[in-house]
């Protein structure tokens, strides 16, 4: 259940993705917070400030939210942290404590649950293979 969970909502980031890199994907407040959570993924982004940003209630934010990503926003927020987590674990030498504070966790057991969550693996499991 988790597996076909996490292959439903890395196909919508995906697609989302491709969208944007087509720029097909509608200029809307959506579009102001996708791109806001990718120019800021290392910062601390809650819900309360994406729904401010698309200049929405927070209840009707993430209604709208949803129905156009697919998925609510802090588990959108959650997953582009894990895949940028993943990038920096391939590619540097930065401990995981390390990264998981880069990535605004609250403590790297925080951030080592989530990123097992969506990745299945530890990060540490994953830096190895």
């Amino acid at each position: 259940n988790t597996i076909i969970r996490n292959l439903i909502s890395d196909f919508i980031i995906n697609v989302i993705e491709s969208e944007k890199a087509d720029g097909t994907l509608n200029i809307s407040c959506m579009q102001k917070v996708l791109t806001y959570i990718e120019q800021n993924i290392c910062e601390d982004i809650s819900v309360p400030m994406l729904a401010e940003i698309a200049g929405l209630s927070e209840a009707r934010f993430k209604i709208n939210f949803r129905k156009q990503v697919g998925i609510p926003p802090r588990e959108y927020v959650l997953r582009r942290k894990i895949e940028t987590a993943k990038h920096i674990l391939k590619n540097s030498d930065m401990t995981i404590t390390e990264l998981a504070h880069k990535m605004s966790f609250s403590s790297s057991q925080y951030f080592s649950t989530v990123f097992k969550r969506f990745t299945l693996m530890s990060p540490k499991e994953f830096r190895s293979k």
